[in-house]
């Protein structure tokens, strides 16, 4: 969301979610911020070794070390951590490719979810914000949600961006509920904006916790966001 922010908000969810030592979270915030030092690349290695593996789209969840095994990974609440393997798998088939008016020049590669072979991508604005802004200024409400489990676009990040907006607040920090009496997550509504965790989701919002996702997303068009 903001180039300038998301760095922070990373260092500090990770740390606040004991998955560093206190030790390369400072180290962190000394060599990798506001710029990237010369230790930067060796202290993310060593914070990366102190977590271990991990699925940055959802920290909390299994992995799937093996989508071919008979004993698969239990799954939880639904979500299946293979799903990606068995999606490739199938777009791969050749009976699925000719259906689909794909790889007609058959390459000699398969089909991956995301490809390295473009490099030269060189447009990557450093923030959002003038987006947003521009979104806001018509009149436009804005619903932008995150899943609280989710390290790749963290909540903690994306707090950091908003505060650095200044947005006018019209209700504070306050639950929302998914329609049954558990907590579905937090908001807070700013002029213009609201901004919603989903409690206990992934990157993927409505993959993890399909409910939440639902009741937040009606709440919202129903214009009860407030």
């Amino acid at each position: 969301m903001n180039g300038d922010t998301d760095a922070r908000g990373l260092y500090d969810y990770i740390w606040s979610h004991a998955l560093i030592s206190d030790e390369t979270h400072s180290a962190m915030l000394e060599n990798c911020l506001p710029k990237r030092g010369k230790k930067c690349n060796h202290i993310e290695s060593a914070a990366g070794t102190e977590m271990g593996s991990l699925d940055f789209y959802s920290i909390y969840s299994p992995l799937c070390f093996d989508s071919k095994s008979p004993k698969k990974v239990k799954r939880n609440a639904g979500y299946d951590p293979c799903e990606s393997d068995y999606v490739h798998s199938y777009l791969n088939l050749p009976a699925v490719q000719k259906a689909l008016h794909a790889n007609t020049t058959k390459l000699p590669y398969t089909w991956e979810l995301c490809s390295d072979l473009i490099r030269s991508w060189i447009y990557g604005p450093s923030t959002m914000f003038p987006i947003y802004r521009r979104l806001m200024a018509t009149g436009l409400q804005i619903l932008l949600f995150s899943g609280d489990q989710d390290a790749v676009v963290s909540v903690t990040a994306t707090r950091y961006s908003l505060k650095a907006m200044n947005l006018t607040v019209i209700k504070p920090w306050h639950l929302w509920q998914d329609g049954t009496k558990e907590v579905g997550g937090y908001k807070v509504v700013y002029d213009g904006l609201t901004f919603a965790t989903v409690r206990g989701a992934g990157h993927q919002v409505p993959q993890f916790q399909p409910r939440r996702a639902f009741a937040l997303l009606q709440m919202f068009l129903a214009n009860n966001h407030y």
